[in-house]
């Protein structure tokens, strides 16, 4: 399996991971949580993989420096459609 393949199934199994977190917790994973359940080498492997395919997907938010902000765009699509108008 070619390093580029192996890293698109990682991260296929990682955004999985995100979204079932997400879905039962309702907050976002820690690098480490990715890590110790997605059985990655490094929380720098997971950072790479999250930091390469979320760019090229667009289908996840994490701000870097920030602990804990890993966020699918269906997270934050949910959250803009149900707030409130005050004016």
């Amino acid at each position: 399996m070619t390093g580029k393949k192996q890293s698109g199934q990682k991260y296929a199994h990682i955004f999985d991971f995100i979204n079932r977190y997400w879905k039962e917790n309702f907050a976002p994973p820690s690098i480490r949580d990715i890590k110790d359940s997605c059985k990655v080498s490094s929380t720098s492997v997971v950072n790479y993989i999250l930091d390469t395919h979320a760019k090229s997907y667009g289908v996840i938010f994490k701000h870097n420096g920030k602990s804990r902000s890993i966020t699918p765009l269906w997270v934050i699509d949910a959250l803009s459609e149900k707030r409130i108008n005050v004016d």
